[in-house]
C-alpha cells in the first residue's frame, strides 16, 4: 500500500529543460529554384527564430549549385 503519491521527475536537466541542439546551419543556393523556400524562410523568419533561441548558434552559408540543407549539431 502506497502512503505517498508517486511523482514523475523530468530527467532532462532535473528541474529545468536543457535544449540539446547547440548549432543549426542553413545552406542554400542563391540561384537554385529548390532553395526558394529556404531563402523565403531566411528573409522572413530567421531573425525572430534566432532571437527566440539564444542558446543556438545559427549559421547561414551559401552552397552554390546544391540543394538546400539544414544541419543541426547536438551535444
Amino acid at each position: 500500500m502506497l502512503t505517498k503519491p508517486l511523482i514523475t521527475i523530468a530527467k532532462n536537466g532535473v528541474g529545468a529543460f536543457v535544449f540539446s541542439c547547440r548549432k543549426i546551419e542553413f545552406n542554400y543556393c542563391e540561384r537554385s529554384g529548390s532553395s526558394r523556400g529556404m531563402i523565403e524562410y531566411l528573409q522572413n523568419h530567421l531573425i525572430p527564430f534566432a532571437k527566440e533561441n539564444p542558446q543556438l548558434e545559427v549559421v547561414v552559408t551559401p552552397r552554390p549549385s546544391k540543394h538546400p540543407l539544414i544541419t543541426g549539431t547536438y551535444c
